[in-house]
C-alpha cells in the first residue's frame, strides 16, 4: 500500500505541490479572507462564504485524490484545481476592492458600516461575469472541449435555461439595482410597511434581497426585491426637521372640556419627556381632534422623537405615562360603549283613528 502510494506521489511535479500548499493554506486561513469583506449581517455571512470556500477547498483536494487513483488526469486535475481557486479568490479580492472603492459609510443604530451602493454592486456583477466566463473557457480548453463551443447546441441549451428561469432570478435583481440607483432608501433608513407588517431599520440591499432588522424584536426579516419594492414604503428619517414627527390616537369619551383634554397631554409629555430620553423636549407635543365618533372622541397627539432607533420606546413611555396620569386626572382611556335607544311613537290603530276625527269634528 505505502509503494503503491508512494509510486503515485512521484507523479507530482512542483507546480501540483505548489496547488497543494496554496489550497492547504486557504483552508487553514478561510475565516480570516472571509472577513476581508464588510459585512452588515456578521455572523451570517461569514459562516455563509466560509463554508463555500471551505466546500471549494474540500473538493480541490477530492479531485488530487482522484488524480492518484487516475494518473492520466492528475495533470488536468491540478489545472483545474488552480483554476477554481483563483477564481474564487479574484473575484473575493475584487468584491473587496470594489466595496471600499465605492461603498457607503453609514451608521445604523449606532454601528459604523460600510454597505453596498448602486456602483459597487454593478462592478461586482461585471467582475463575477467576467471571472466565471474566463474560468469556464480555461476549463473548456484544459479539458479539451473546445468543439463544444462550436456547437450551437449547448450553449443554446443554457440559453434556454436562462430565459425560463428569467421570471425567478430577473425581478429581483432589477428591483434590487433600481433601489440602489434610487438612492431613496439607504443602509440605516428607518421604513415602515404595513401591508408586510414591518417597522425597522435597512441593513442591506443586495440584488436578490432587503435585509430589515426589526425595531420590535431586533430580528432581521430577508425581503425579495421584488415584493419590497412594490409594497407601500414610509421612510420614516427622510423629514428635513432634526427629529421624527410621532402620533398616538387616543379615543376619549364625550363630555371633557376640550381645554382640559389638552393640558392633560401636555402633562403627559412632560412626564413621558423625563422617562425617555428618545422623546425631544425642544419638540412641542400637538393635540388635534382627529374624528368625533360614535362613541368616542378621538385625540391625536404628535410629539417628537430624536432617536429614531428608539421610536418605539418612545411610543411605549408615552401610553405609560398616560395611563398613570389618567388615574390623577379622572380621564378614561378606554373607549366608552354608548348605546342611546330612542323612544319610538307607535302608531294608532284604524278605530283609535276614526274616534279621534269624530271628536274633534
Amino acid at each position: 500500500m505505502l509503494e503503491y502510494a508512494t509510486s503515485h506521489l512521484a507523479q507530482f511535479t512542483i507546480f501540483d505541490y505548489i496547488i497543494f500548499v496554496v489550497n492547504l493554506l486557504v483552508l487553514i486561513f478561510a475565516r480570516r479572507i472571509v472577513s476581508t469583506v464588510p459585512s452588515d449581517r456578521k455572523n451570517a455571512d461569514i459562516e455563509m462564504r466560509l463554508m463555500a470556500l471551505r466546500a471549494i477547498t474540500i473538493l480541490l483536494f477530492l479531485l488530487y485524490f482522484i488524480g492518484l487513483l487516475l494518473p492520466d488526469l492528475l495533470q488536468k486535475v491540478g489545472k483545474t484545481a488552480i483554476t477554481l481557486l483563483i477564481g474564487y479568490l479574484v473575484s473575493h479580492f475584487l468584491h473587496v476592492v470594489l466595496l471600499h472603492r465605492f461603498g457607503r459609510v453609514r451608521e445604523i443604530d449606532g454601528e459604523v458600516i460600510l454597505s453596498e451602493s448602486y456602483q459597487s454592486e454593478v462592478f461586482h456583477l461585471l467582475a463575477v461575469s467576467t471571472v466565471a466566463i474566463t474560468a469556464l473557457v480555461a476549463l473548456i480548453n484544459i479539458w479539451d472541449l473546445t468543439s463544444w463551443l462550436k456547437t450551437t447546441s449547448a450553449l443554446g441549451a443554457l440559453l434556454i435555461i436562462a430565459f425560463s428561469t428569467k421570471d425567478v432570478w430577473a425581478p429581483d435583481n432589477i428591483n434590487g439595482l433600481i433601489l440602489l440607483y434610487n438612492d431613496t432608501i439607504q443602509s440605516g433608513s428607518i421604513v415602515r410597511c404595513n401591508e408586510l407588517q414591518i417597522l425597522g431599520v435597512v441593513v442591506q440591499i443586495s440584488l436578490t434581497q432587503t435585509t430589515i432588522r426589526d425595531l420590535r424584536q431586533r430580528h432581521l426579516i430577508l425581503i425579495p426585491n421584488s415584493k419590497f419594492r412594490n409594497s407601500k414604503l414610509e421612510i420614516l428619517n427622510s423629514s428635513p426637521n432634526k427629529s421624527l414627527t410621532q402620533f398616538i390616537d387616543f379615543n376619549l369619551a364625550y363630555g371633557l372640556e376640550s381645554a382640559k383634554v389638552v393640558e392633560f397631554f401636555k402633562a403627559v409629555w412632560k412626564e413621558a419627556c423625563v422617562h425617555q430620553s428618545a422623546i425631544n423636549p425642544d419638540v412641542k407635543c400637538r393635540v388635534v381632534v382627529l374624528n368625533n365618533g360614535d362613541h368616542a372622541v378621538t385625540w391625536r397627539v404628535f410629539f417628537g422623537v430624536r432617536h429614531i432607533y428608539k421610536t418605539l420606546s418612545a411610543e411605549f413611555a408615552f401610553n405609560r405615562a398616560a395611563y398613570d396620569l389618567s388615574l390623577k386626572w379622572g380621564i378614561g382611556l378606554n373607549t366608552p360603549v354608548t348605546h342611546l335607544l330612542e323612544q319610538t311613537q307607535i302608531p294608532p290603530t284604524f278605530d283609535q283613528a276614526a274616534d279621534e276625527q269624530t271628536a274633534s269634528t
